[in-house]
């Protein structure tokens, strides 16, 4: 599963490396975005949506099932749908470092490292 961001160049690098390590193993693979009230399509930027859009057409061009799904905690419904499609590899890019992030420790991407134990989780610089 990848994760995707509004970051168009750190999820273009993670859908490729998805798409090879799918291919390697022969497996099906999902690009997962999750709509929060924080980052709704209603209240991003006409050019991160555009991004998006043109990052969910590459995942389904590299052989990626695209899930689109909503909810408040983006790192609970992420987990939620890796574990109900019996999903064992999260792919997900280092959170750009911001003081808040750094001084709390929680980013999304150290949340889903901390949270997901049943997973193996590869960060993607």
């Amino acid at each position: 599963m990848v994760c995707l961001s509004l970051d168009p160049v750190t999820t273009q690098e993670l859908l490729r490396k998805g798409a090879r390590a799918a291919a390697r193993l022969n497996a099906d693979w999902y690009a997962v975005h999750v709509d929060t009230p924080r980052e709704s399509l209603k209240k991003i930027n006409t050019k991160d949506f555009r991004a998006l859009l043109d990052n969910i057409n590459l995942a389904g061009d590299l052989g990626a099932e695209v899930a689109w799904l909503e909810g408040e905690d983006p790192v609970k419904v992420l987990l939620g749908f890796a574990y109900e499609k019996h999903i064992s590899r999260i792919m997900i890019g280092r959170a750009k470092p911001t003081f808040w992030n750094r001084l709390f420790h929680r980013s999304m991407t150290d949340r889903i490292v901390a949270a997901a134990h049943d997973f193996e989780v590869n960060v993607v610089n």
